[in-house]
């Protein structure tokens, strides 16, 4: 038996010897298979950790970006699609109640151009709602397509507008245009925007708007001159508005002034008629609550004053209510105090004008269009028209005069635009 071993372990000593070369590229080979696993395992682990140090280190925004789904969905809110089409049928109709209701947010110049374009705008079709998970919780990014019916013209137009689609403060959801959009969430919407899904979206749509104008002549020239088609139309809502301001300025002088209890801000000069040069009747000293007739665009108001009719410039008088309190305060002013002890000669020059300077201290002042307005030569509405400023523009001030218009510099020039429409 034991002949018979050391006969086995012989003969295996006798195959080794035999194969050595063999038998030790197969113990290198599993020598570097075992470091080779394990060296993996350690870049693998070292890599873990890296990349959670990385994440570690991101803000809560930049998390929120890596984990957002921007994958593109269509039609796949029946509450979206619902909304987007209610939002152009709107347009369309120039629904402005409910654009106002539906907006996060709406300015008269937005409103203005909807009423504008809506009288172009026959209805919309093919609308389809292509969304994204937006930034912030339950919102959504949407691009709705659609068809563009114009009036007058057979043939309809692609097109392609992108909003957000969340819910404000009061948990309402909202219709965010991008000039609406907060800076964070505006940024979010381009990464969103710029995803390969959205873009063949807006490349397929541009396509076949170019395709379409290409092929028909009469939608080619529309869309050409459409820019100057809406800036003109523009200029003719804002010139009916100033006509109708004027007439209903003519219909309150014709139907009788408003009565309204007024107190005088300082000691003022009463005069007969409202010029600087009229009769002075006397004197409302300060506090003094008295009833005034009738507010005159000039800067002057007509008064009750010892039982007649007088004047006193509109600057030094603030409405007041039954109690005395002030409702609606006004600027005072100081040049037409007076001291009841000087005689006439030292109180006739006191009506100073309502005008205000540009100048002060060589700085240059300047007043913002709080409405669409038309820029005119001269300080008349049937004065030509040479210029138009939109809601939020700023011009340069000249002065403001008593006459309801504000003269301002207009491409070198002094022209003019109704005091009402800028602050």
């Amino acid at each position: 038996m034991k002949d018979n071993s050391k006969s086995l372990l012989e003969k295996v000593w006798i195959i080794v010897k035999k194969n050595i070369l063999v038998s030790a590229t197969l113990i290198f080979v599993v020598i570097l298979l075992v470091v080779s696993l394990g060296l993996v395992g350690i870049t693998r682990l070292r890599e873990k950790k890296a990349r959670q140090r990385a994440y570690d280190a991101l803000s809560e925004e930049e998390k929120a970006l890596l984990a957002q789904d921007f994958t593109v969905a269509k039609d796949a809110y029946d509450f979206i699609n619902k909304a987007m089409a209610d939002y152009l049928n709107a347009l369309a109709e120039n629904d402005q109640f409910y654009l106002k209701q539906s907006l996060f947010e709406i300015n008269s110049n937005e409103l203005d151009n909807i009423e504008v374009k809506s009288k172009y705008i026959d209805y919309y079709d093919n609308i389809v709602c292509y969304t994204q998970q937006g930034y912030e919780k339950e919102s959504y990014y949407v691009y709705t397509t659609y068809d563009l019916h114009i009036v007058g013209i057979e043939q309809s137009v692609p097109a392609i507008i992108g909003l957000y689609y969340a819910k404000d403060s009061t948990g309402v959801y909202r219709i965010y245009k991008k000039n609406h959009m907060s800076p964070e969430v505006l940024e979010n919407f381009y990464i969103a925007y710029m995803q390969q899904d959205v873009q063949d979206i807006y490349n397929q749509i541009s396509l076949s708007y170019n395709e379409t104008l290409e092929n028909n002549e009469q939608l080619s020239d529309f869309m050409l001159s459409y820019h100057e088609i809406m800036n003109d139309d523009m200029v003719a809502l804002n010139e009916e508005r100033e006509r109708l301001a004027v007439d209903e300025g003519n219909n309150d002088e014709q139907t009788g002034p408003k009565r309204e209890r007024v107190k005088a801000t300082t000691s003022v000069n009463v005069r007969s008629s409202d010029s600087e040069t009229a009769e002075r009747l006397g004197t409302v000293s300060e506090g003094s609550i008295i009833v005034r007739l009738e507010a005159k665009l000039n800067g002057w108001s007509k008064v009750e004053y010892e039982g007649k009719e007088a004047y006193i410039k509109s600057d030094y008088l603030q409405v007041v209510d039954d109690d005395g309190n002030v409702v609606d305060e006004t600027t005072t002013g100081q040049d037409d105090t007076t001291n009841t002890a000087n005689n006439d000669n030292n109180t006739t020059n006191n009506d100073n004008n309502t005008t205000n300077n540009n100048k002060n201290n060589g700085e240059t002042k300047y007043v913002t269009a709080k409405d669409n307005v038309n820029i005119r030569a001269e300080a008349d509405i049937d004065s030509e028209r040479v210029g138009f400023a939109y809601n939020g523009d700023k011009l340069e001030l000249v002065e403001k005069m008593s006459n309801g218009w504000t003269k301002i510099k207009y491409n070198g020039k002094d022209c003019y635009v109704k005091t009402d429409y800028v602050e």
